[in-house]
């Protein structure tokens, strides 16, 4: 039983499904009150609904389909994921915090980590940070890094420029922060090499942190795949202590 409670707290219950109905969620919404779930994870456009419900994770430019990677279109999917202006972007996070939520999990241009663009990257989640700032109430933001097709320098870069935009705040800020590694929205075809959501991944993930943020102000919230209690505690393990979130629709089946 114990353990079910220290997993139950960290899960983000999600449905991202671009058909998912009202139906559907509010079955979501159920189940977190009933397991006690850290929130139910939707699209933004269901926020305004869903919020008085249960406490909501609202997702930012999220991708409108699966993505199914092979060596012809990777160029493709990798300038299709997080790649609305920042403007626009910054636009839905606004509204979805007027809408309810609490948590933004909003996905990264995936071009700019790729080609380690330092001013792209550092600009948007500037532009997130100052967002939240300027709310006076507790909130989340775990940015989504899409690490299924990043490398290890990829990952550290993007691990650099966030442990760089975090300590330059005042200490008092109510924001709370955690890196995301993946949407789910991204799979292999014909056996395409892609980084899955392991205890390998968090691991180096957590040991990046570790480096980069030895204050352990940025805690991780694994997503992507994670469908059992198995899964769970070996993720749990590997985070060495960040993990503060654990993104899965399959929920029930982690306790």
């Amino acid at each position: 039983m114990q353990q079910a409670i220290t997993i139950n707290k960290l899960i983000d219950h999600t449905n991202l499904q671009p058909d998912a109905s009202a139906v559907e969620l509010e079955q979501l919404a159920k189940e977190a009150q009933e397991y006690k779930f850290n929130s139910i994870c939707i699209r933004s456009n269901w926020i305004k609904q869903f919020s008085p419900l249960y406490r909501c994770s609202a997702t930012i430019n999220f991708p409108e389909k699966v993505y199914t990677c092979n060596e012809t279109n990777l160029k493709q999917v990798i300038s299709s994921i997080g790649n609305a202006s920042i403007e626009t972007k910054i636009q839905e996070a606004k509204q979805a915090i007027t809408d309810g939520a609490l948590e933004l999990d909003p996905v990264i241009n995936l071009q700019n980590i790729k080609n380690h663009d330092y001013k792209a990257l550092r600009a948007e989640l500037s532009a997130y940070i100052e967002l939240l700032k300027s709310y006076d109430k507790e909130l989340w933001l775990k940015p989504i890094f899409s690490c299924e097709l990043l490398d290890d320098n990829n990952i550290e870069f993007s691990i650099d420029i966030f442990s760089q935009l975090v300590h330059e705040l005042n200490k008092n800020n109510k924001i709370k922060f955690a890196y995301k590694n993946s949407t789910g929205f991204i799979k292999a075809e014909n056996n395409f090499p892609l980084r899955g959501t392991s205890p390998e991944l968090i691991e180096f993930i957590a040991n990046q942190l570790n480096e980069y943020d030895s204050q352990k102000i940025i805690q991780i919230k694994a997503a992507g795949g994670i469908k059992t209690q198995a899964q769970a505690l070996a993720i749990i393990e590997a985070a060495q202590g960040r993990l503060s979130h654990i993104g899965t629709s399959n929920g029930i089946s982690l306790l």
